[in-house]
């Protein structure tokens, strides 16, 4: 999943402005103090996972009262882009999935916009990107300005970086590697207990394990690469042997007809000789 676009309509300072990210590498986005480097964060991170019932919105409504409050988020998933449109003031929420010329609905409440209607389609957008913890998957893929009182107690002291294996694991049920990976980065960024010796560590240690982290998803990466090759190939298979049943199919209509061509010309060759 990559962030593509983000179009605010009206959110915080915002209103009416496009971001475009690229849709490679990490997104590292830079600016002035009150330039709104906080409110397009959150702005990204309630377009994708809205609002919790009863949870306060006025801190980011929209300065300008004539604003609409919303906007668009367009993700790149391997099935397609995937646009999500919601207007918070209205608890609407509509998700649309374009692969080349088709469109398919993920998830709307349109019909009937209210909170039961919202939490439903969030849950059903949630379970088509497979995010089975939302505030976990938050904080693993974005770094902010938070403080520390906002975080979870279990959370507290712990770095954030810790919760983006969890998400991984769900990915990568029983993966030793990934496991492994996780245990290294743990040893390496955990904090020492109040009295205990401060562990040194190499320059190059957390380098190493990211890139076996790219590593690791350009395999899984390739591997989805192979099951779709496998898939159009499976494809092709029944086509040709849907084909090869249709010849076959002609050719004993063939035969049966050739039979009787032979059959008539028997009889006609006896019948000569009587007509003689």
């Amino acid at each position: 999943m990559k962030i593509l676009q983000v179009s605010v309509h009206g959110f915080g300072k915002f209103s009416q402005k496009t971001f475009t990210f690229s849709p490679t590498g990490l997104q590292l986005i830079l600016g002035p103090n009150e330039a709104g480097k906080s409110t397009l964060f959150r702005a990204i991170a309630r377009l994708l996972f809205g609002y919790q019932p009863r949870e306060p919105k006025k801190h980011d409504q929209p300065w300008q009262n004539h604003t609409k409050f919303g906007g668009e988020l367009h993700l790149a998933l391997p099935q397609g882009k995937l646009i999500i449109q919601r207007n918070f003031s209205k608890n609407l929420l509509q998700a649309t999935l374009k692969n080349q010329n088709q469109t398919y609905t993920i998830c709307s409440n349109h019909h009937r916009p209210n909170t039961k209607t919202l939490s439903q389609a969030n849950h059903k957008l949630w379970n088509y990107l497979k995010i089975k913890d939302p505030i976990a998957l938050f904080q693993a893929l974005f770094v902010c300005q938070m403080p520390m009182e906002k975080l979870a107690p279990s959370q507290r002291g712990m770095p954030l970086q810790l919760t983006l294996f969890e998400s991984l694991a769900q990915l990568f049920p029983k993966d030793e590697i990934l496991e492994k990976i996780r245990s290294d980065y743990y040893k390496l960024t955990s904090q020492p207990l109040q009295g205990e010796r401060k562990t040194k560590r190499s320059p190059g240690e957390l380098d190493l394990l990211y890139q076996k982290l790219q590593h690791k998803q350009q395999l899984h990466q390739q591997n989805l690469q192979k099951i779709q090759t496998l898939n159009s190939t499976y494809q092709q298979r029944e086509k040709l042997q849907k084909e090869l049943h249709q010849l076959q199919k002609q050719i004993h209509q063939l035969q049966e007809k050739q039979k009787d061509f032979e059959t008539f010309f028997h009889l006609q060759a006896q019948l000569k000789p009587l007509e003689e």
